[in-house]
């Protein structure tokens, strides 16, 4: 083997280990002072070096020594045809961290969205030739296993999980997800998330990618497909994760109605054991989690909390916004002393971008959005591994969970399948 084919290889598997490792959390986190605020440590401003973070580098690191110069063409294309949308975001980006409460988090996010185009990148490039649908398929069905095993055992298993970022958390816990029903004190299951919510949108992203995959080529049999889809199906609904509970269905309606012919009854099948797992659970005493949406519900008062914070915020700073991953570091400043459980940022994707970026960086994104549809038009079933319905469903999700929860755009897990589904829409276009 040649130098430059070992480069190849090495660079292709540090992206497949991302990938395989995408679900979890382990990494190292440090506290400068401007990952604090009133004095308190908040995970979403310290700076952390994730084990993803490192074989992304090293992946990069060996495309490069591959490619040698052409490394740089693509980039090169990027900024000749879209010099002005370009110019134009580091203007509005510069203008915000200018004015932000806490550069320092400013530029922090800023050096993670060089990642995470970073990573785009490498998706683009390793789609055609990685079985990426079979490593997500890896990862939904231990992600579920573990999420059930958590909720029958009412906390985290430990042992040699906390290597994938398992947390140690109990329902007695001080700020565990739990949920009480007629007294009875559940926990959700987090697996090795930092939530149960952002486990429920990694699991019906991912659902979405494989169940209009291309079956035959990336899951070896329809048997391994079908446990892949209930297990995946029963680790969202045990997440108790409303919205997603609400796409889940939405997705076997839509997958039942797309089957003809003899896999008609293969589909149905699963679907009908994954509609019974639902029917039964509504029915249960976790129908009150999944279906009252009272104001005497906390997390609803939160939500509502925080986006009139968002409205606040916007109002104050309309044109350029309070500076990237500002959310949290302005809080204060806006209301005075908040509570650490409000220390967060708003549950709604755009109100965050919209406060962080102003309206004039908030067009910059929905035209970022509209040039991803533009090239999602163009997206067929060819012979590579994801359907457009697949993406699209995806993407579709995406962009209604994004209207409930921020975890897209703040925590590294789920912006890395943000990332993931980007770079499939252009993966796909460029080899259409």
């Amino acid at each position: 083997m040649n130098l430059r084919a070992f480069f190849q290889k090495a660079a292709t598997f540090f992206f497949q280990t991302t990938i395989l490792l995408l679900p979890t959390q382990l990494g190292k986190h440090f506290w400068p002072d401007f990952a604090l605020t009133q004095g308190i440590r908040i995970d979403y401003l310290s700076p952390t070096l994730y084990v993803t973070d490192i074989t992304i580098f090293l992946s990069l690191f060996f495309t490069i020594l591959y490619l040698g110069n052409t490394f740089l063409l693509p980039f090169r294309i990027l900024l000749f045809k879209h010099k002005i949308l370009l110019l134009l975001i580091s203007l509005d980006i510069g203008l915000g961290i200018i004015g932000a409460t806490n550069k320092m988090v400013s530029l922090y996010e800023l050096y993670k969205d060089i990642e995470f185009l970073l990573f785009i990148y490498l998706v683009i490039r390793n789609v055609p030739k990685v079985k990426i649908a079979t490593l997500l398929a890896l990862g939904v069905c231990f992600e579920s296993l573990l999420s059930v095993a958590q909720f029958v055992h009412q906390g985290s298993l430990g042992g040699p999980l906390y290597l994938l970022g398992e947390r140690e958390i109990f329902p007695s816990t001080p700020g565990a997800a739990n949920v009480s029903i007629h007294g009875l004190l559940l926990l959700r299951p987090y697996g090795t998330f930092s939530h149960p919510n952002v486990l429920a949108g990694y699991l019906i992203v991912v659902l979405a990618l494989l169940i209009f995959s291309k079956k035959k080529k990336q899951i070896k049999n329809n048997l391994g497909w079908i446990i892949t889809y209930i297990l995946g199906s029963l680790g969202v609904v045990i997440s108790l994760s409303r919205p997603a509970v609400m796409v889940l269905f939405v997705m076997i309606c839509v997958r039942l109605a797309m089957e003809k012919g003899r896999k008609r009854k293969i589909y149905a099948t699963s679907i009908f054991i994954c509609l019974v797992l639902l029917i039964l659970i509504s029915f249960s005493v976790l129908r009150f989690r999944l279906f009252d949406f009272s104001l005497s519900d906390s997390s609803i008062t939160q939500r509502i909390y925080l986006m009139q914070v968002a409205l606040k915020m916007i109002g104050q700073s309309p044109l350029f916004g309070i500076g990237l991953g500002n959310f949290i570091p302005t809080l204060p400043r806006i209301m005075g002393y908040v509570g650490y459980q409000l220390l967060q940022p708003v549950h709604n994707i755009y109100l965050l971008e919209m406060s962080e970026l102003g309206m004039f960086g908030f067009l910059l994104l929905v035209w970022i959005i509209y040039m991803v549809i533009q090239k999602l038009r163009h997206v067929q079933s060819n012979g590579y591994q994801f359907t457009f319905r697949g993406i699209v469903i995806a993407l579709s999700s995406i962009a209604f969970l994004g209207l409930f929860d921020h975890y897209f755009f703040t925590l590294e897990q789920a912006q890395l399948v943000l990332c993931l589904v980007i770079g499939i829409v252009y993966a796909e276009k460029s080899r259409a």
